[in-house]
């Protein structure tokens, strides 16, 4: 397992195409320049045209890791999304969630992430793909992602499949609405 905290830091994450579509280019900075699939690299523009999709269960994005290129699939932990957890499994109302009960929330859904991160690292159908968590590498919170070579590329169907079993799940929701339910009685 991976941070993505860090992958950023040292810039080994490089986003070629968003999840939207959108290219990017080195040295665009935080500039928005609209670039064509033609304008890409053959080796990132082969992944853009065979692999990066909307219509996925989540958000594929075509990138560089470590000088090589591949598809990152991501899902958005939010705290909205735990306070959602916490309302409908503990009947923790929105008006509970102080700035530091949210700090909380969020240090008790990254450890979750943590572990969920070592369960994808382990499943042998995702051999060869790398693990990133970030913690607050959103402004809205957390991330888990799953970096898929270039030469694993052709098996993304089945990766993000295997992928998203991980993410999101009830066990996960029941431990975090339980700690915030103890937490607050």
């Amino acid at each position: 397992m991976k941070s993505l905290n860090e992958a950023y830091e040292n810039k080994e994450l490089f986003y070629w195409c968003s999840s939207a579509g959108d290219i990017m280019m080195p040295g665009d900075g935080k500039r928005f320049i609209m670039h064509k699939p033609k304008e890409l690299p053959e080796a990132y523009r082969q992944l853009y045209d065979q692999y990066q999709s909307e219509a996925g269960e989540g958000r594929r994005h075509v990138v560089s890791y470590q000088g090589q290129p591949g598809m990152l699939l991501a899902a958005l932990y939010d705290k909205s999304y735990f306070h959602d957890i916490c309302q409908e499994r503990a009947g923790i109302p929105d008006r509970e969630f102080t700035p530091s009960l949210d700090q909380f929330l969020m240090d008790v859904a990254y450890q979750r992430i943590l572990q969920t991160a070592a369960g994808i690292e382990s499943d042998p159908e995702l051999n060869g793909c790398t693990v990133l968590t970030g913690e607050n590498t959103d402004p809205d919170g957390h991330e888990v992602c799953l970096f898929i070579p270039n030469d694993k590329a052709a098996a993304i169907d089945g990766i993000e499949k295997a992928f998203y079993r991980y993410l999101y799940t009830k066990s996960d929701e029941i431990i975090i609405a339980h700690i915030m339910e103890t937490l607050l009685s």
